[in-house]
């Protein structure tokens, strides 16, 4: 099963290899679609987390190259088409004005790390169990979100998720 990183350096396993993921831009798209993971993410939304407030000429067909690599760094990383049932696959469609990245939660740290957190909050009768949840959780980390990014989303977000890995370790 692949793993999709973002606690840490950008990174998708598949098995014990890591795939190659590409430009700083192109891992910014993906960043910000696994964010969003189920969720669709708009044209202008992207241009932004990508290029800020002075996007190039041409923002958009770059970006359209980077989500076509995406898709392959999918196939390639074996989540696409590999189970056609709804939920068993990633699959980046084209929705409502912008990108839908359709991927299990469970494949995605960041969302790994939020349920654990929740969960632990849901255990607060059961303090082991809780400082269980917490520290699976936290173990999830392997330095500062989003490491090899940059740019002011990446750094607003990083920011965003390094609080939330605080409360769960004083928790």
């Amino acid at each position: 099963m692949p793993d999709f990183r973002l606690l840490g350096p950008v990174e998708v396993s598949a098995g014990d290899r890591l795939i190659p993921l590409g430009p700083v831009k192109q891992r910014i798209v993906l960043a910000a679609l696994l964010l969003d993971a189920g969720r669709p993410v708009h044209l202008d939304a992207l241009v932004d987390r990508v290029w800020g407030e002075a996007p190039p000429a041409g923002a958009r067909d770059v970006l359209y190259s980077h989500l076509s690599r995406i898709r392959h760094l999918l196939a390639e990383a074996g989540t696409a088409d590999q189970d056609p049932r709804p939920g068993k696959t990633a699959q980046l469609r084209r929705q409502a004005g912008g990108y839908l990245l359709d991927i299990p939660a469970e494949l995605v740290d960041l969302h790994r790390f939020r349920r654990l957190v929740e969960q632990a909050r849901d255990h607060d009768d059961d303090v082991a169990g809780q400082l269980v949840l917490l520290r699976t959780a936290v173990r999830l980390w392997r330095g500062h979100a989003l490491a090899d990014l940059t740019g002011n989303w990446a750094a607003r977000i990083r920011a965003g998720l390094e609080q939330q890995r605080q409360d769960a370790v004083l928790s």
